[in-house]
């Protein structure tokens, strides 16, 4: 099986722009990137899920989602087996999983758990095969030789095929009876997880189908809101505020050259009575009080009367003045009145304006809590519903696993005569097994001759007297694991159980000195050419010069890109 390229997108740190990664780029390349920038879930996480559906860390698929965008997660896969080109495209928010053999789609009738067992058939890997063999992970990674001699063995038989013959045949009728008993149990676990599901699905669309009519509702109120701001909008007019500034000051000057004139008119208008009371006072010909008649009476009324004249004339053109004045003014005020009545009706308008944009405002607000709260519910509702769906998923597979295994016992009970066969499998790999190990660990320039029995206890030579595992460094065990490791994969692929042109190593590589990592990839390049190993680590530029090349990753504007 070729890897070829991978493309990932809303993945955990990725966001809404796509990842893409050659998988056949070089046969080596060192993985780096700051804590959080993503170098482990694009290349480890994203193509375990892509793989299995299943996320290789303890957390629900859900999480897998980018936290920002929270939808449209979508991983696909370009591989090639046996001659055929394949695609698999597995998402979340929708949900998808689609294979593609040579550019046409596989029937997608089937139920995703057929699919993904048609998946694993084409693929002849399954999760643990994947994370076993191909993808390890500094904390999903138990070293061989930190697990117990039954968990070796328990690798070793699955590596080899022989974990039918774990049991005698009186226990293998045993067994038969419980696994049997325990598919019935996980087929009620299935009815009841379906029957929440179908009830939960119900709450969610009995819940959409309200909050969708009052959201649409709120959104045709909040665009009439809208349409009639844009209609107040055009009964705005225009203001001529330097006008009505040039007119006001204009005013007070009018009423200033006014008030004026005015004054000047009073003091004629005084005169003038002043001039008639004289004037009546000579029109009598003599004193009223000492009876003396006037020498100059005409004389004096003469005088008077052309005073009088000349004070009329003076007050006339006063008051034509005042008159144009007032005249004037009347015109300014007007002019500002109209001005203001404009302005006034602007305000009034803009109040309108106003008062409808609050009314919008309010409304989406409403709108903005209602589709909170709803895309919140539902969205808790349909976690719930994938928590189950995957539950289910997971029971179902539980089952087919059960019943898988029901089929391989009765085949075990039928076909079990010879109590040594599984011990004459393990005899005729362990040796193998152990030549391969201290081969690689030879390449690695570590002098350490390990020896596994047929039980899968370890003996040492080459080292101190008396000196064991657990007195190793921790970069030594590294190395002893990963030889342990490197010769289960030549077994495996040996068994042709799971074949891969490419190795994913996430941190697993961490305590291993530069001199030994030179060494160990030194030494993959020797024994295993063909293959594309994937390094990821944080001491990047420290190893980047071991590689043939490098993929770097860092967080920008919250997502992860590829630098």
């Amino acid at each position: 099986m070729k890897f070829k390229k991978m493309s990932v997108k809303n993945f955990m740190s990725v966001g809404n722009t796509p990842v893409e990664i050659d998988l056949c780029r070089s046969h080596s390349t060192v993985v780096g990137g700051m804590n959080g920038s993503g170098k482990s879930a694009i290349t480890c996480e994203a193509l375990v899920y892509v793989l299995t559906g299943k996320s290789m860390k303890k957390t629900t698929l859900p999480r897998l989602v980018n936290s920002t965008n929270k939808k449209e997660l979508l991983v696909t896969l370009d591989f090639e087996k046996n001659g055929h080109q394949y695609t698999v495209v597995r998402g979340i928010k929708p949900n998808i999983f689609e294979i593609y053999r040579n550019g046409d789609m596989l029937n997608q009738d089937a139920a995703a758990k057929d699919l993904q067992e048609k998946l694993e058939f084409i693929t002849g890997i399954d999760y643990n095969s994947l994370t076993q063999m191909i993808v390890l992970n500094l904390e999903r990674f138990k070293p061989f030789m930190e697990m117990t001699a039954q968990e070796r063995r328990t690798i070793v038989e699955d590596i080899l095929d022989i974990s039918i013959f774990s049991e005698m045949t009186d226990i293998q009728k045993k067994k038969i009876k419980e696994l049997e008993s325990s598919s019935r149990a996980i087929l009620n676990d299935i009815s009841v997880v379906t029957a929440k599901i179908d009830s939960i699905q119900a709450i969610i669309d009995k819940s959409q189908q309200s909050n969708d009519k009052h959201l649409t509702e709120l959104e045709s109120n909040i665009s009439e809101c809208f349409d009639l701001i844009d209609e107040y909008e055009k009964e705005f007019v225009g203001v001529d505020e330097e006008l009505i500034v040039e007119s006001e000051g204009k005013l007070q000057e009018l009423k200033k050259e006014r008030s004026d004139h005015q004054s000047k008119l009073q003091f004629v208008l005084r005169d003038v009575d002043k001039i008639e009371k004289d004037t009546k006072f000579y029109e009598k010909g003599h004193c009223p009080t000492c009876n003396h008649e006037f020498d100059d009476k005409e004389e004096q009324l003469k005088k008077l009367t052309e005073r009088k004249d000349q004070l009329f004339d003076e007050g006339g053109v006063l008051s034509e003045a005042v008159d144009e004045l007032t005249k004037q003014i009347d015109e300014l005020n007007e002019i500002i009145k109209q001005e203001n009545s404009k302005k006034l009706e602007n305000q009034r308008v803009q109040n309108k304006i106003d008062n409808t944009h609050s009314k919008a405002v309010l409304l989406a607000s409403e709108h903005e809590k209602l589709l909170a709260k709803t895309t919140n519910d539902v969205d808790d509702l349909k976690s719930q519903v994938e928590t189950l769906k995957n539950d289910k998923f997971t029971k179902s597979s539980d089952y087919d696993i059960v019943v898988k295994k029901i089929d391989t016992e009765k085949i075990v009970l039928d076909v079990l005569s010879d109590k040594g066969v599984k011990s004459t499998i393990v005899k005729d790999y362990i040796d193998f097994i152990n030549y391969r190990v201290n081969d690689y660990l030879s390449g690695m320039e570590f002098f350490l001759n390990i020896n596994l029995d047929e039980s899968f206890n370890e003996t040492f030579s080459g080292l101190k007297q008396g000196m064991v595992y657990a007195d190793l460094s921790t970069g030594q065990k590294r190395r002893v694991n990963l030889a342990i490791w490197l010769a289960l994969i030549e077994v495996s692929s040996m068994k042709n159980s799971v074949v891969s042109n490419a190795l994913f190593l996430d941190e697993i590589l961490e305590n291993i000195d530069s001199e030994g990592i030179q060494l160990f990839m030194k030494l993959l390049k020797e024994k295993m050419p063909e293959k594309n190993i994937f390094v990821v680590t944080q001491r990047f530029e420290q190893f980047r010069d071991l590689f043939e090349s490098e993929l770097y990753f860092k967080v920008e504007n919250g997502f992860t890109r590829k630098v």
